[in-house]
């Protein structure tokens, strides 16, 4: 049986802060007519990083039954990201669900290291030569 397929439709009612991930998603979405909220997405210019992030995220929502990645083939920078849901959300609505939790995060990890590191460079400009490592980029050998 042909899987039936689906023009993808980017809605104005997506965040700004997850409209990055919207040119990587194929305008082809393949819906599974034999399993029921299943959908397999074609992601191109990543690979096996956010594969594997989008899949963890999935699979920590409840509403997610299955989620996983292949990618076709190891030189191409795509991979394919299938997605079944229990029906409360779509798998559309739970990757775009689980793009802006992952966009969220990583924001907040940028806060904390930028915050962490600016701490340390200050500690280090106090205990010795102003922060200056000779070369007058502040890093001390970071």
């Amino acid at each position: 049986m042909v899987p039936e397929t689906r023009k993808f439709s980017s809605s104005p009612s997506f965040s700004p802060r997850i409209t990055p991930f919207l040119p990587l998603l194929d305008p082809n979405l393949t819906h599974h007519p034999g399993v029921p909220n299943a959908c397999t997405f074609v992601i191109k210019k990543e690979d096996h990083t956010l594969g594997n992030l989008l899949r963890d995220r999935l699979l920590l929502m409840p509403s997610v039954l299955f989620s996983a990645y292949k990618t076709p083939h190891p030189l191409f920078a795509e991979f394919e990201l299938r997605v079944q849901t229990d029906g409360s959300i779509t798998p559309k609505n739970a990757l775009m669900k689980a793009c802006g939790e992952t966009v969220r995060d990583l924001d907040q990890l940028s806060r904390e290291f930028t915050k962490e590191f600016e701490l340390k460079k200050l500690s280090r400009g106090v205990e010795g030569d102003g922060g200056m490592n000779g070369n007058g980029d502040g890093y001390n050998g970071y």
